[in-house]
């Protein structure tokens, strides 16, 4: 049985998802789930890639009960016995790529105005993918980037017009 809000899997008598930490439901499909193949006798009950690695046991400081070293709730009382590895290494937000995008969105709506703007956006959105390794939601700096090229090859010529005839 998988747990229905995270799609872990679960094992036992949990009362508790080990992962997300909500309290296990039925799955509304799981008459129509296919029930787990039973292991033929004189067939090997364990994968043909070795034996797996024991799970080392825990126990709850809460309840006291015996969980798995994995997981980040007690699976019996719901008390939260270790941070999840991925919300303290979460990276920031590209604040660049998001700054070059509403340059970009900017100058393209209003481009006939202002010449500089979609320069700007452009040079936020180049800085903005040199740190898309150090960053997440990179998918501002490309559209800002985008924008910003799209913006001047559309008003670009306009501009040039405009310097000329003066």
């Amino acid at each position: 049985m998988n747990c229905i809000h995270c799609g872990k899997e679960l094992h036992g008598d949990e009362k508790f998802c080990p992962v997300c930490g909500k309290p296990v439901e039925a799955s509304p499909f799981a008459e129509f789930e296919p029930a787990a193949p039973a292991a033929e006798e004189g067939a090997a009950a364990e994968p043909a890639s070795g034996p797996a690695a024991p799970v080392k046991t825990i126990y709850c400081r809460h309840c006291g009960a015996a969980i798995s070293e994995k997981a980040y709730v007690c699976t019996h009382c719901g008390a939260l016995v270790a941070e999840p590895q991925n919300a303290s290494d979460q990276k920031p937000i590209n604040g660049f790529g998001l700054a070059g995008m509403v340059l970009g969105i900017l100058s393209f709506l209003f481009g006939v105005l202002f010449c500089i703007t979609p320069v700007v956006g452009l040079v936020l959105s180049i800085i903005g993918m040199a740190k898309r390794k150090a960053c997440r939601l990179n998918g501002f700096a490309i559209a800002g980037l985008v924008l910003s090229i799209v913006t001047i090859l559309i008003w670009g010529p306009y501009w040039l017009v405009g310097l000329l005839s003066f």
